[in-house]
């Protein structure tokens, strides 16, 4: 869901808007002292100047807030001007076994 309501946004207003805008998906996993965590990172290049939305809407609440606790980890948005950045990080907690 959170995947979807980034796409959206980057069709309507970020980088998908444009002809030469494009976005970039990676994942990692981290090792940490007990659990390890997935990272996954969404990064829009080459929008329309992007700026901070002057209040939160429904979608940056679902990551930031809804989507975080339920997967051990955190979400954050970063609104660059070359365009949004999402990292999302979720506990792996089976991965060290």
């Amino acid at each position: 869901m959170a995947f979807h309501q980034l796409a959206i946004n980057a069709a309507k207003y970020g980088a998908l808007s444009t002809p030469e805008g494009c976005v970039g998906i990676r994942w990692w996993a981290e090792a940490g002292s007990e659990d390890a965590t997935l990272v996954v990172e969404w990064r829009e290049e080459g929008s329309p100047q992007v700026s901070p939305p002057q209040r939160q809407e429904f979608g940056s609440r679902l990551i930031e807030r809804a989507l975080a606790p339920d997967l051990g980890g955190s979400a954050a948005l970063v609104f660059d001007p070359e365009g949004v950045v999402c990292t999302i990080r979720a506990a792996l907690p089976d991965a060290t076994q």
